[in-house]
């Protein structure tokens, strides 16, 4: 998605949070995930200041839209719990988050300052098959099993979306590529959070807050 997408599609104002998130298919830039996590609760700290009773934003749903290395920032942020107000961000979308599975249920915990958290995964994702293979570890924006088969647990305040069910591949955020399915779901965690996990192309999975795109949208 674009900003002008989601703003379009949303009928929001964005945000951009710039940060250097990209050296090369080789070379993941993780300290700059950990400066940039200190940033970022600085902005969210001036964010809370403008949602006191009076402020321009007490009455304005806020959600945070990450993507691939975001997950590495929230993870950082996650493990120095900043004293962030709760309820301060409505929710908070990780899609396809580079950043290890195992383990992460004790930081994403910690993000209390949200109301939800909504993370999806897909295996096809060409990126975290490059990361899976440089750090030997299960990538959460990958697949919720480590590398030995073994359930990760979950975190208790998130609901995760696979989006590749069985041998389906899914694109996202690729443009002209994408799933319709996928971007109707993701319209509307975007702008409903979990109500629009009723949907009919969600089927609940037996873990309870897991979800699998079904139903048209998926090329095989």
């Amino acid at each position: 998605y674009t900003m002008g997408e989601l703003a379009k599609g949303a009928n929001a104002d964005v945000l951009m949070f710039n940060w250097p998130s990209w050296i090369s298919m080789t070379e993941f830039p993780v300290l700059n995930a950990k400066a940039a996590s200190e940033k970022l609760v600085a902005l969210l700290e001036q964010i809370a200041a403008l949602r006191e009773p009076g402020q321009p934003l007490v009455q304005r749903p806020l959600v945070i839209v990450g993507h691939s290395m975001a997950g590495e920032v929230f993870r950082h942020l996650g493990e120095t719990t900043p004293g962030l107000p709760k309820g301060l961000i409505n929710r908070i979308l990780l899609a396809v988050p580079e950043t290890a599975l195992p383990g992460h249920r004790l930081w994403m915990e910690k993000l209390g300052f949200t109301d939800e958290i909504f993370v999806f995964v897909n295996s096809d994702d060409p990126a975290l098959q490059v990361t899976t293979r440089m750090y030997n570890t299960a990538r959460l924006g990958r697949t919720l099993t480590n590398l030995d088969g073994t359930p990760e647990p979950l975190a208790q305040n998130a609901d995760y979306i696979l989006l590749d069910p069985e041998n389906w591949r899914h694109y996202f955020f690729v443009s002209g590529q994408r799933s319709e399915a996928i971007d109707h779901i993701f319209a509307d965690i975007l702008k409903t959070g979990a109500a629009a996990l009723k949907r009919n192309d969600l089927r609940p999975e037996p873990a309870g807050n897991v979800f699998l795109v079904v139903g048209p949208g998926a090329e095989g």
